[in-house]
């Protein structure tokens, strides 16, 4: 959540390191829901199938919605 100060520093063309591309039009809440599933493979080795859907990504209600992917391998020997 935002305070309306860092509202107000993106609107008026501020950038941040995670967030902020120089525009924040209409601001929104960021609201993300992810879910996961990991699986065994083998002895040692994990396999995780990971969904994200984000609304209103970096706050900004004139983006979105974004559905991320991801894939993750983890070995242990």
């Amino acid at each position: 959540m935002t305070s309306p100060r860092t509202r107000n520093y993106f609107a008026a063309r501020g950038l941040e390191i995670l967030i902020g591309d120089g525009a924040l039009p209409r601001f929104g809440f960021e609201k993300i829901v992810e879910m996961y599933y990991k699986a065994s493979i083998i002895a040692g080795i994990d396999a995780t199938l990971d969904f994200q859907h984000i609304e209103n990504p970096g706050y900004d209600a004139a983006r979105g919605p974004v559905e991320v992917i991801g894939v993750r391998l983890h070995a242990e020997f």
